[in-house]
């Protein structure tokens, strides 16, 4: 099971680097720290003029940022809908548009990468993004996720642009989540030192920070690298404890990269029921939320999964759909691997004209 460039490792990139730069973090130290109070990634400054005001539109502006800065867009997407509605009667553009451009950032798992990006594009080249900061900031931070699995050098581009203006800003809660995300883009250019430097200092700051929802998306990060490299029991670990500190956080997103990557450590190890389990718990959140950007990467699991029983046929008919899935998203990186192991599959079975 590979999981998308924007939620786990890209496929080009160098597992081994991730492995190694969380390989000198103890996992004593990592849930000490993962259990320390949240300090907060406040949304001061997104509403024009300073802090939040007690308006309503700025209240529901306010509950979407919040549950935003806590990777939970599906949640936020109500809030945002609701402020957009609101700063747009009353004439308020740039507010409006602020929430549009956050509201996208849900919308995207359920339509397209390539379709939101595009027109987050546009918004970035308006000139209220060139002249507002905080909108500014905004745009390239959801483009950037979104660019990371479409495009991951522009992604980077995307997340230093971002990373340099959150310093001027004063947001370090979003310097820590782009140097999180520009491990991954230096594993994809090839930097495996620079790499496990931004990985490490993402992480023990966030640790540091309390931002849980930086810290689950890097062990998840930590945790697909180990076990690409062989390091089965390390890896099920840092799973699990992205999935624990996840789980003890209610407004925190559900973790669906380190249940499909726990899911894929208990395959390997044999361990086929309780894999099953894992793999269900992601499936059921991505149907429920109508995330269908996951349907093919959740269907090459399952294939995968087959092919571990020996059911050739029921993994190609699987991979089938996969391919038919991230086709219909514009979603490249699944629909290649699909056709891969479809490919595989055949010549195996002395068919590959199919």
């Amino acid at each position: 099971m590979r999981c998308r460039a924007s939620e786990g490792l890209p496929a080009r990139s160098d597992p081994r680097a991730i492995a190694s730069a969380s390989a000198s973090l103890s996992v004593e130290s990592v849930c000490t720290l993962a259990d320390a109070e949240a300090t907060g990634t406040g949304a001061t400054g997104t509403v024009r003029g300073g802090a939040f005001t007690t308006s309503v539109e700025s209240a529901a502006l306010a509950e979407g940022e919040r549950l935003f800065m806590l990777d939970n867009w599906m949640a936020a997407a109500e809030h945002f809908h609701r402020a957009e509605r609101l700063f747009g009667d009353s004439g308020d553009k740039r507010n409006a548009l602020f929430a549009r451009v956050s509201r996208l950032r849900a919308e995207a798992d359920q339509t397209s990468y390539f379709d939101v990006a595009r027109e987050i594009g546009g918004v970035l080249e308006s000139e209220p993004a060139r002249n507002d900061g905080d909108l500014r900031l905004r745009c390239l931070v959801v483009k950037a996720a979104l660019d990371l699995s479409l495009s991951p050098l522009l992604s980077g581009v995307e997340w230093r642009e971002a990373r340099v203006l959150a310093e001027r800003l004063g947001k370090p809660e979003w310097v820590r989540k782009a140097d999180g995300e520009l491990a991954v883009v230096e594993y994809l250019q090839g930097n495996t030192t620079g790499a496990q430097k931004l990985l490490q200092t993402a992480l023990m700051n966030a640790l540091g920070a309390g931002d849980k929802a930086t810290v689950v998306r890097l062990l998840s990060l930590a945790s697909v690298g180990m076990s690409e490299i062989g390091m089965q029991d390390r890896a099920l670990t840092f799973a699990s404890e992205a999935i624990r500190v996840a789980g003890a956080n209610k407004d925190l997103r559900f973790p669906i990269m380190a249940y499909m990557s726990k899911a894929r450590i208990l395959d390997k190890l044999g361990r086929t029921d309780e894999s099953e389990k894992e793999l269900a718990s992601a499936i059921q959140f991505a149907n429920g939320a109508n995330m269908r950007v996951y349907r093919a990467d959740l269907l090459q699991a399952r294939a995968e999964h087959a092919l571990r029983a020996g059911l050739s046929q029921e993994a190609a008919d699987l991979l089938r759909e996969a391919v038919a899935s991230a086709s219909e998203v514009r979603m490249p990186r699944p629909k290649a691997s699909a056709l891969t192991t479809l490919a595989r599959i055949h010549e195996q079975q002395g068919h590959l004209d199919e």
